[in-house]
């Protein structure tokens, strides 16, 4: 179920974001020598904020019977199950892959001690609906389960280094954790799922291009660990609307945010590229990016309604301290 963030916002461009502030200064008409005007408002969010999302679990094997099994790896081996359970268990690497079963594996449980998932281990598979990954995982390699259409679920445990291109790519993921132990999530790793929660843990290392382009997110925050957002990160997401970069962040490559309507823009943000859908105006000041403390962080950013001008203050306000 999606959830519903209704954010009202008023705004009035701002030199410092403060939420009990009643001082206004003039619209800024000199960028290399005058401040933005005063957000006078605190904005408010009507809803509770996620602190994880909602994983499935594979069903018991119970007194299933096992209609095929062999090696998928050096040192790891498979079950398949006729009510669709697929186990691996082992140690090290699953490398082989399993679209010969693509009709029959509905559920995938991948024992403690697998370290590693292949390239395209679990691509293509007509029915699989959810993955339940062992705490020992520590790479997810590219295509891992790309257009796995059906996969709607999967944990992704803390410990977890690397996710590699295109690992999630085009499967119906309704949301997703991503623990603070990983240092890249790769380009187009979660791109075209159907995710509707995202929650980016505290560590997280990088988002590169076309991460999670093609999602339904109302709101994303971005842990100040992310130094970089890809281009095209967060593209074609037509639902969302709010965009919270936390302090730490200082690159966003161009294109990554679209047709959002609300930015909170730390000071330690140096630069947001242009969105790649629609042009800014030229005569708007709220299509400016200023920095909390009053620092110009690019030329323009087009289609941004709202600027939120203040971690601190929007932190505050939302108690986001739980959330990322």
């Amino acid at each position: 179920m999606k959830r519903i963030f209704t954010l009202t916002i008023t705004v009035i461009m701002c030199f410092s974001f403060c939420a009990c502030s009643n001082n206004e200064t003039a619209a800024p008409q000199n960028e290399a020598t005058t401040s933005p005007t005063t957000i006078n408002a605190s904005p408010t969010l009507e809803t509770t904020l996620p602190t994880t999302v909602n994983t499935l679990q594979v069903p018991s094997i119970g007194a299933a019977s096992v209609i095929n099994e062999g090696p998928c790896g050096a040192t790891t081996t498979y079950k398949l199950y006729d009510n669709g359970v697929l186990t691996v268990s082992g140690t090290g690497e699953i490398t082989d892959t399993f679209t010969k079963f693509n009709d029959y594996i509905k559920y995938i449980k991948i024992e403690e001690g697998i370290t590693s998932i292949g390239n395209k281990a679990f691509a293509d598979l007509n029915s699989c609906e959810i993955a339940e990954l062992p705490s020992t995982l520590k790479i997810i390699k590219t295509a891992a389960f790309a257009n796995s259409s059906h996969l709607v679920s999967v944990n992704l445990p803390e410990g977890l280094d690397i996710i590699e291109r295109n690992a999630f790519y085009f499967t119906n993921l309704k949301s997703a954790d991503v623990p603070g132990t990983v240092d890249y999530v790769d380009a187009g790793a979660f791109s075209y799922c159907a995710i509707e929660e995202l929650y980016l843990r505290n560590g997280v290392g990088e988002i590169r291009d076309n991460a999670f382009a093609g999602n339904e997110m109302i709101l994303v925050v971005i842990p100040g660990s992310v130094k970089n957002v890809g281009a095209d990160a967060f593209s074609n997401c037509k639902n969302l609307e709010t965009v919270i970069l936390c302090d730490g962040v200082e690159y966003i490559a161009g294109g990554a945010l679209e047709n959002i309507k609300s930015l909170a823009v730390p000071n330690s943000v140096n630069y947001i590229g242009f969105s790649d859908m629609g042009q800014p105006n030229p005569t708007n000041d709220s299509s400016k990016v200023y920095c909390n403390d009053g620092s110009y962080a690019t030329t323009r950013f087009s289609t941004v309604t709202d600027i939120i001008v203040g971690y601190d203050g929007f932190i505050k306000n939302y108690n986001l301290e739980n959330y990322i």
